[in-house]
């Protein structure tokens, strides 16, 4: 389920954590930086369900960090793991700095047979 989430609206700054909270109809997120200039974007939707649709947090990291800043959701060795609910984090870089893995251009597929070298058409949502 692809949400449009243009109308996320800053709630409040939480001095202590050092953190602004941001609401839609859909999603809540927690945005703060850290001193290198990393911004941490928590993010779960408010009726606590899980998200995974990939352009919904595509589009919360562009509207609240930029569109031309890169960021990461990280898999992390399992002694690492923190999961105590249906929360998302994206650890995205400051402006310029690319993240040396990935895809060297991008490519977007919005139609059928769009893919390159495709066999059959591909399954892609509709925008």
């Amino acid at each position: 389920m692809h949400v449009p989430v243009s109308v996320i609206e800053q709630v409040q700054k939480d001095e202590k954590e050092n953190a602004m909270l941001f609401l839609n109809d859909v999603y809540q997120v927690s945005m703060r930086d850290d001193d290198s200039g990393v911004t941490h974007l928590s993010i779960k939707r408010r009726d606590q369900e899980p998200i995974h649709d990939w352009r919904d947090l595509q589009q919360i990291k562009n509207e609240l960090c930029g569109f031309q800043r890169e960021g990461v959701e990280l898999y992390p060795a399992q002694s690492r793991v923190v999961d105590t609910s249906n929360q998302y984090h994206l650890w995205v870089m400051p402006y310029g700095v690319e993240i040396d893995i990935g895809f060297p251009a991008g490519f977007v597929c919005n139609d059928a047979g769009d893919g390159i070298g495709a066999t059959k058409p591909w399954k892609q949502r509709k925008k």
